[in-house]
C-alpha cells in the first residue's frame, strides 16, 4: 500500500468516527472505507500505536477516536499528513 493511499485511509477512519459519534468494530469500520478486514486492522493498530485512535474492547476489536481537544493536536496531525503526501 502507497503512503498516500495509506494517509488517505487513515483520514477516512477519522471521517467515519466523526460522522458515526461512536466506537466502531473493524468489521463495521472496514466495510465503511472500503479495505479488507486485514487491511482496516493494520491501520487501526497503526493509529492506535501512534496515539491517535484508542482501543475500547481488544476482544471485540472496537476503537474509538480520541477526541482534539486543541488546535495544536489538530495541526500536528496535518503537519504528519502533509510529509506523507510528498
Amino acid at each position: 500500500m502507497s503512503a498516500v493511499r495509506s494517509a488517505s485511509r487513515a483520514l477516512q477512519i477519522f471521517e467515519v468516527f466523526g460522522v458515526e459519534g461512536r466506537p466502531l468494530l473493524l468489521t463495521e469500520l472496514a466495510p465503511s472505507i472500503d479495505v479488507p478486514l486485514s487491511s482496516c486492522y493494520g491501520l487501526v493498530q497503526t493509529l492506535r500505536d501512534r496515539g491517535y485512535l484508542y482501543a475500547v474492547s481488544r476482544r471485540r476489536g472496537a476503537a474509538g477516536a480520541p477526541p482534539l481537544d486543541t488546535n495544536a493536536e489538530i495541526d500536528q496531525i496535518m503537519r504528519i499528513i502533509r510529509t506523507y503526501l510528498k
